[in-house]
């Protein structure tokens, strides 16, 4: 009998880190008995890929990617960026500068802006003195998201900040690239579909009900995940500013805006790969789950990169949610996708140009 050992889920939970996708998933075999010589060769494979996991760096959550082609894009990704103050080296505020000489020395096909581009109510003329003299040079390769500080300019209101506004600060900034005047809208590179939400109206409306831009923004995206399959699209991203999933201080909520969890849920039913996030200043890494929180080997993978420049947030205190895999909250950075055929590898990068984070991942 043959025996076949996987390693395309390696750990999913009970490993030396904890449940989560530490390397990417769960080892398994088929059959029901081994032979003496096939158990001694099995204890061996995974001794020595438990050996893997333990030396690895802090952070670090995969083995080798099978053989592959060339990739089909390098993506960055990050959010929260500038505040209404020039950059400097500032501990743990200020460093947009050099969050954008780190993505320009990626030499990247695309930059996903997470949202937040403008602290703290963007105000247009603020766009232009602080996000563009950085974040410009980049402004050809870059597609947008909203965040809630870019509503604040023109409808702040105390209980709901964004309720009246239309964002003009930031479409007017953006423009066309932008898609106002909601800011959602979808575009595929090589193999990969990538879809851009506008989460503040999320929160404005009830997008499970007719008449209003948001349950207008839902139905739209129902139908671009269903006109996108997976046999053209085998890898597909959906980015939006404010995560379902976020663990930090104070609260540390295990869903952090259960206003998403119809979206979510339509996101994994849909075989959805990853979701990117920013709105929490830090980085965090989840293992693939489902709106509700319960871990599924094919579910949606959620990065939280609100490292754009602007401050940091503390994560949040033990215990630590169980599909949570790995965060950081002390350093400025990037997320670097690298994006083949049915599988991409990831990197969190932080300004200094040390990897906080890696691994590489099949597609669901």
């Amino acid at each position: 009998m043959v025996h076949r050992v996987s390693v395309r889920n390696l750990v999913r939970s009970g490993g030396p880190f904890g449940t989560g996708d530490c390397l990417v998933g769960q080892a398994f075999w088929r059959g029901t008995t081994l032979s003496r010589a096939s158990t001694g060769i099995l204890a061996a494979v995974i001794a020595s890929l438990m050996i893997g996991i333990m030396f690895a760096p802090v952070g670090s959550s995969a083995p080798p990617a099978p053989a592959r082609g060339p990739p089909e894009a390098v993506i960055g990704a990050a959010g929260d960026i500038c505040g209404t103050h020039l950059p400097g080296n500032n501990d743990q505020r200020h460093q947009y500068d050099n969050v954008a000489d780190l993505l320009v020395s990626m030499d990247l096909d695309k930059f996903l802006m997470l949202g937040d581009a403008q602290h703290e109510d963007g105000f247009l003329s603020d766009y232009y003195e602080y996000y563009d003299v950085e974040f410009g040079q980049l402004l050809n390769i870059t597609a947008p998201v909203p965040g809630n500080h870019d509503y604040y300019w023109d409808g702040w209101a105390p209980n709901n900040p964004h309720s009246q506004s239309n964002g003009s600060g930031y479409f007017g900034y953006f423009g066309d690239i932008a898609y106002p005047p909601y800011g959602y809208y979808s575009f595929s590179i090589g193999s990969w579909h990538f879809v851009a939400l506008n989460s503040p109206l999320l929160f404005d409306y009830n997008y499970t009900e007719p008449g209003n831009p948001a349950y207008d923004q839902f139905e739209w995206l129902k139908a671009d995940l269903a006109a996108h399959s997976a046999a053209q699209y085998p890898g597909t991203i959906v980015f939006f500013h404010q995560p379902l999933y976020d663990w930090e201080t104070p609260n540390s909520p295990q869903w952090a805006s259960p206003e998403l969890i119809p979206l979510w849920d339509l996101l994994y039913r849909s075989g959805v790969d990853m979701v990117l996030n920013g709105h929490a200043h830090n980085y965090q890494r989840w293992a693939p789950q489902d709106a509700y929180g319960n871990y599924k080997a094919d579910g949606v993978r959620e990065f939280v990169v609100g490292t754009g420049g602007y401050y940091m947030n503390n994560l949040g205190h033990n215990p630590k949610p169980a599909n949570f895999v790995w965060g950081q909250d002390q350093d400025f950075g990037a997320l670097k996708l690298t994006l083949y055929r049915g599988s991409y590898d990831f990197q969190f990068v932080s300004i200094d140009g040390k990897v906080l984070d890696s691994g590489s991942v099949l597609c669901n």
